[in-house]
């Protein structure tokens, strides 16, 4: 099966969530990337005291499960009220 090389950000729209709602959001997304990730290289989240929240993962996964993490993905972002989530899939290139 191939793998693909994703992208997943996520951020607080217009701070409509509350820092406990936007963990909840964030611990969701994480947990739906872990179960189907062959490799995580990078989870990143903004400062806890910055103007905005934000968090970003980059992971491979088997292409089967594309569809559905972008729908469990999707749903996440329904369930928070997020007016949308980025999802970018890469090249891996190595520089020598």
């Amino acid at each position: 099966m191939d793998e693909l090389l994703v992208y997943v950000s996520v951020s607080n729209t217009d701070q409509k969530l509350t820092l406990v709602q936007w963990s909840d959001m964030v611990a969701e997304v994480e947990l739906e990337i872990e179960r189907v990730a062959s490799s995580l290289f990078l989870n990143w989240f903004s400062l806890p005291n910055g103007e905005r929240q934000g968090a970003v993962w980059a992971f491979k996964m088997p292409s089967g499960h594309r569809e559905g993490l972008r729908a469990r993905l999707d749903w996440l972002r329904r369930k928070y009220g997020q007016d949308e989530m980025t999802w970018a899939e890469g090249v891996e290139d190595s520089i020598r």
